[in-house]
């Protein structure tokens, strides 16, 4: 058995998330206040978070001024889409339905679209930088952000895309992650079993030689040998 704790007990924390995943999940389907609140929210701190931590490396990497300056116009304007799906989160948490902002209700109805110019505004921002400036980019960065270009225009054109919607989603992403984590930590239980067993069976099994070993007879067994014949007595 491991000596750190945090790997000999990792199954019970596996078992502890999925039961968390699974009350999230839950929770998110049969509430949906708290499923809009959860999606703007985790949405705008991403957001916000994405923003955040780009700009320093940016301004320092790239090469010139104006690609700079197009970094910084899209890393506000993410920053402005973070602020708004905060504040509609609140506002929906915190608020009554029929009390609720036309700000926050503007942000609820028209969710997709703001994430889809979240994403359109990262592309143009992308491709202005590295094919029109010249700045360095890769082929896994390329074909991300053309897969980004169709999510956008995915998310425009179905109607039914709202943040309950996804709230749902995410839910059912979390129920099928709890049953990976169960089995994760139902197979990491059974290990753990087994080598709290091991020892046991081997003190055991030790045990047995020695009581072996005590009954076996301690006196020198001394078997005669027959005297060998003597050359000389031989008569040819």
């Amino acid at each position: 058995m491991s000596k750190n704790p945090l790997k000999t007990y990792n199954f019970w924390f596996k078992i502890i998330g999925a039961a968390l995943l699974i009350a999230f999940g839950l929770w998110i389907i049969f509430d949906e206040a708290m499923a809009v609140f959860m999606v703007l929210m985790a949405t705008g701190l991403v957001a916000g978070i994405f923003a955040i931590i780009r700009f320093i490396p940016l301004m320092k990497t790239l090469k010139t001024k104006r690609a700079r300056l197009i970094s910084i116009g899209e890393i506000l304007i993410h920053l402005a889409i973070s602020v708004a799906l905060v504040y509609g989160a609140i506002n929906k948490l915190t608020q009554e339905e029929e009390n609720i902002s036309w700000i926050a209700s503007f942000i609820i109805e028209n969710y997709r679209f703001i994430i889809a110019f979240f994403f359109i505004t990262r592309v143009i921002a992308y491709f202005w930088c590295t094919v029109l400036l010249e700045e360095k980019t890769d082929k896994t960065k390329f074909w991300v952000h053309i897969l980004l270009i169709l999510l956008s225009c995915l998310m425009c054109s179905l109607t039914n895309v709202k943040a309950h919607t996804i709230a749902i989603v995410i839910a059912v992403i979390a129920l099928v992650c709890s049953l990976g984590l169960i089995v994760d930590g139902a197979v990491g239980y059974g290990r753990y079993r087994k080598a709290l067993v091991k020892p046991t069976e081997k003190k055991k099994e030790e045990e047995k030689s020695e009581e072996i070993s005590k009954d076996a007879p301690t006196e020198q067994i001394i078997i005669p040998v027959e005297d060998e014949p003597n050359d000389s007595a031989i008569v040819n």
